[in-house]
């Protein structure tokens, strides 16, 4: 598999977990509680950080923060259809995999990276996050989706 085939795939397995994401959080009922407003909070970073490397990735400027704070389930999805055609767009051009990236951190600090050491971050920081939505959608009384990446293989497969 090319590196860009690894990330068009990863790209549709990534988007595929968040969805299963909100469909549990869509599950749980609406909480003014601690944890629920981190498992949104965490949700919503989770989401606007793919658009925000993408937007590193493209010399583009973004509006989307880092760390948005909790937002609703359907202003989510939203976000992530937008930042999932964004995302299928740059694909579809043959992005350059081992292209060099000059950025800045959400801190200012400046830093270089390729195309595809970026979209391996992105991807495997996302499973850390999903992690956390897991525990918390638990503690909630919801049931935690089966978000690992050999579901989503066995379910592209049928």
């Amino acid at each position: 598999m090319s590196d860009l085939a690894w990330i068009e795939r990863t790209v549709d397995y990534d988007l595929w977990a968040i969805g299963q994401v909100l469909d549990a959080i869509e599950a749980l009922p609406e909480s003014d509680s601690d944890d629920y407003t981190r498992l949104v909070s965490i949700t919503a970073h989770l989401i606007n950080t793919r658009g925000v490397w993408l937007a590193r990735i493209q010399a583009n400027p973004t509006d989307l923060e880092v760390f948005p704070g909790p937002r609703s389930v359907p202003a989510m999805r939203a976000t992530l259809a937008a930042i999932a055609q964004d995302w299928k767009d740059e694909l579809a051009q043959n992005l350059d995999p081992h292209r060099i990236i000059r950025y800045r951190s959400s801190s200012g600090d400046a830093f270089e990276n390729t195309v595809h050491e970026i979209a391996e971050h992105v991807f495997t920081h996302g499973s850390y996050h999903r992690g956390q939505t897991a525990m918390l959608i638990k503690k909630l009384g919801g049931t935690p989706p089966a978000t690992d990446f050999i579901f989503f293989a066995r379910r592209s497969l049928g």
